[in-house]
């Protein structure tokens, strides 16, 4: 167990590498404006990968991890798997389509010729194929592999986004959309020859019961896909419209920032505690002890890392971009604020999901994001930008006020049951 958490500790390095790395060129090269339209593009893949890598393949890492596991049940459930991504894949496509007049002013109107959109929807499909089958090593205990695969991808992606943005700044765009499928293939054949006979003896085979298992995960990745990744969509795209793409970017770099760490946390720790919540769903007492270990574990170190990060918030700025973003700094209290909120609140939302709240977890995010928008229109409306990450606080506050008040049996009496 310790030498698989270090592998996938180096892929999470590797990961957070490649962000920091594509955030500093993409400023380097092209400002606050550059910044901006990397978060605005980013954003755009995501609504595709969302439903594929916090849906399907989580489904598919739980039941193909089982041991007792037969080939008709392999069958079924990655048939269910490659059909339903690339529904979802289709349906991404048809909505961004749908979307387009609202965005196609802010990019390089070269990105939409229809060369670079080609290569741009090929890495997109890509992607989310890399994305299952790195999920296949992963459930099949090859966890150094795809480690290795990981690193290997994260590194030949930023030099390939480092040489398109010497030629062009779409060049550079499209390259953060092609570089994460690089190690596809080497994937595809490293798998067929750990897992030789499960390949060959697989049949393409439709199935209800494959498709009602993904589903259920489905519905979760739907409501972070649409109260999530679309909503920070378009409340960039209103931010953008209402204020400039310069100040947007200075806002942008600290959310990235946040979202940087954010995801370093869920690959690192958050997983690991979803997976103890779940073992102790039977056992209440010391599911409640976990629970307020974690959260006052978590709510320390964030405290930690956010109260120096804002002492050097300068410093940061400088590390992470350039002198360019120094007045960025005005966004950064309400920011960590509502990341010191988040990080707790994070924990309280897996032991909603470990316990197939659905409904609940479903209606939360859709609450959540219309706190969000709604706060972010009226702090807007005044005319400053700097005051958009109150907006952030105040959400992440409310999210933990909810989850804390659901579940304060299990945070203040010792005794109660789930």
């Amino acid at each position: 167990m310790f030498k698989k958490s270090i592998w996938t500790a180096l892929s999470s390095l590797a990961f957070a590498l490649n962000s920091f790395l594509c955030n500093k060129l993409f400023s380097t090269f092209f400002g606050p404006e550059g910044v901006t339209l990397l978060s605005h593009f980013q954003n755009a893949i995501a609504i595709f990968t969302t439903l594929p890598s916090e849906g399907t393949n989580r489904a598919v890492a739980q039941h193909i991890a089982n041991p007792e596991l037969k080939q008709v049940e392999y069958n079924k459930l990655l048939s269910a798997a490659f059909s339903t991504n690339f529904i979802s894949f289709l349906a991404c496509l048809i909505f961004i389509v749908a979307i387009y007049p609202f965005y196609f002013n802010d990019f390089p109107e070269t990105l939409f010729s229809y060369n670079y959109l080609i290569i741009i929807v090929l890495g997109v499909f890509f992607h989310i194929l890399a994305l299952l089958i790195a999920n296949l090593l992963l459930s099949s205990m090859l966890v150094k592999a795809f480690a290795i695969f990981s690193t290997l991808n994260n590194l030949v992606g930023i030099g390939l986004v480092f040489w398109g943005l010497k030629l062009s700044l779409v060049w550079g765009l499209v390259f953060v959309a092609f570089s994460p499928s690089f190690v596809l293939v080497f994937m595809l054949i490293y798998y067929y020859h750990e897992r030789k006979s499960w390949v060959i003896n697989f049949k393409f085979t439709l199935d209800k019961t494959a498709f009602k298992l993904i589903n259920m995960f489905i519905v979760t990745a739907l409501s972070v896909s649409v109260f999530g990744k679309i909503v920070d969509f378009f409340v960039r795209e209103f931010v953008m419209n209402t204020f400039s793409i310069y100040e947007t970017g200075l806002w942008q770099s600290v959310v990235k920032i946040s979202d940087g760490y954010t995801t370093v946390f869920n690959s690192a720790v958050g997983m690991l505690i979803f997976v103890k919540i779940s073992s102790l769903l039977n056992k209440p007492i010391e599911l409640n002890t976990f629970l307020k270990q974690s959260i006052g574990f978590v709510l320390l170190l964030a405290f930690l890392g956010l109260t120096t990060l804002w002492f050097l918030k300068e410093y940061a700025l400088l590390f992470f971009y350039n002198v360019d973003f120094i007045s960025a700094q005005k966004f950064m209290f309400y920011q960590f604020l509502g990341d010191l909120f988040k990080f707790p609140s994070l924990i309280l939302a897996f032991l909603m999901l470990s316990q197939l709240r659905i409904k609940e977890y479903v209606i939360l995010q859709a609450f959540s994001a219309i706190v969000y928008c709604v706060f972010i229109y009226i702090f807007a409306k005044t005319g400053n930008i700097e005051n958009l990450p109150i907006a952030h606080a105040i959400r992440f506050g409310l999210y933990l006020i909810i989850l804390l008040s659901f579940y304060k049996n299990n945070l203040f009496k010792q005794s109660a049951d789930l």
